[in-house]
């Protein structure tokens, strides 16, 4: 099996997740959902329980986490805080290497990346994604761990070149 990068976007009511392998051929694609209806306690244990398969990919290479947008003016910032400390703390008890196989992207990073700025509107990622990988999405989420999968992909082949370089 070839190595495995994943992209994940954290998010309450749809986190996006998205399995490359070293072709950037897409292994694995998940919309993960929870009802705004259910406690947030329920909704952290629903949406762990659903990433939890992943720790057990033998070949993983590296997975890229959007960081949160310190920016937004949203009511669910502080929730949404709480979802990437529960994961990240998660992944961190599980997973050895966990300095080497998991980064926090942040949000203008990520879109610099797919589009050239980092201040591009969230809606506009899809057609972005479309343009520069080839690779169509309906929902945005799964366009942005696409591209976070495509990152870590693109940065392992970046050390890779520069060790074959210097011998």
């Amino acid at each position: 099996m070839e190595n495995q990068f994943i992209g994940i976007d954290l998010s309450l009511n749809g986190t996006g997740l998205i399995i490359i392998d070293n072709e950037a051929k897409i292994i694995n694609k998940k919309l993960i959902s929870s009802s705004p209806k259910d406690n947030i306690e329920d909704r952290f244990l629903y949406i762990i329980s659903e990433l939890e398969f992943i720790l057990n990919i033998v070949h993983l290479r590296k997975i890229n986490i959007e960081g949160l947008s310190y920016q937004s003016t949203s009511s669910n910032l502080a929730q949404l805080a709480g979802l990437h400390f529960i994961i990240r703390t998660e992944l961190r008890k599980k997973l050895l290497n966990y300095k080497d196989k998991v980064e926090i992207i942040p949000p203008g990073v990520l879109k610099k990346f797919v589009t050239g700025k980092g201040n591009c509107k969230k809606n506009l990622i899809l057609l972005h994604v479309f343009k520069k990988f080839g690779e169509t999405f309906d929902d945005d989420n799964l366009a942005d761990a696409y591209s976070l999968a495509r990152l870590a992909l693109d940065g392992y082949n970046k050390n890779k070149e520069k060790e074959i370089k210097n011998g």
